[in-house]
Formats: structure tokens, sequence, C-alpha cells
């Protein structure tokens, strides 16, 4: 746990957070290992859309968890940037399933590629200040 520089855990890990990300937002093929990783984890379904959560989505969550936990493990010492990094980060990765016109929005590839600077802009921040 180092403030102000990153981790080697963090930095060990974040490969998997971007391509995680990456394959999320259908930047890249989502079969590796003869795996894929875009394959529906869970479903909703209502009011004529389809929301899926992928085992990417699912992994990308799990890597900001860990650099979360390796970096603060008490939350009321948590600066204010860092709940915003946190929240905006996950925001970005949760949110497109649930709003249609943001998830439609991140199927062209250069908004996607924007969207991916901005998640892994807010996976090394909070790997950084923690």
């Amino acid at each position: 746990m180092a403030t102000g520089r990153f981790d080697i855990p963090d930095a060990a890990i974040s490969p998997v957070f971007v391509a995680a990300s990456m394959i999320s937002l259908g930047l890249i093929d989502s079969q590796w290992f003869g795996i894929d990783f875009g394959s529906t984890v869970f479903q909703f379904t209502g009011g004529g859309d389809t929301t899926t959560i992928t085992i990417a989505t699912l992994i990308s969550l799990s890597v900001i968890g860990y650099a979360y936990y390796t970096n603060r493990q008490d939350i009321s010492s948590m600066e204010r940037v860092e709940i915003w990094i946190i929240t905006a980060t996950v925001a970005l990765i949760l949110a497109p399933p649930f709003v249609p016109v943001l998830n439609e929005f991140l199927s062209g590839d250069f908004p996607a590629f924007v969207a991916l600077i901005v998640q892994a802009g807010g996976y090394y921040a909070l790997s950084f200040t923690g």
C-alpha cells in the first residue's frame, strides 16, 4: 500500500482491467483461451430493453475492488477525490448495459476508446492515490 505511487500488485493486474474493459466495450475479441469473456452472466429484461452483465464486466469490477482493497481497507479514511474516482469508474463500467442510449453511443469505436481511457484513468488514479 503506497500513497502517491503505483503499487506492484496494482500495476501487475492493470492489464487484466484494461483487457476486460476493452472486451466490455467491444474493442477487442472476447474469446481468449477458449473462454468467451463477453458471454452473459446476468440478464435483465424490462420495458422492451435487455440488459446483460458479462464475465468481462465482472472481471473489471473485481479488479477495481482489488485495487481498492489493496490501497484502502478503511473507507472512512478515503478522501473525496478517491470516492469520486471509484464512483465514476464503477458507474462507467456498470452504466452502459443499464442505459440503452449510452450503450448505443459506446458501440462506436471512437466513443468506446474514450470510455476506455476514462476507465483506465480511473483505475490508475485509484492505484496512485491509494
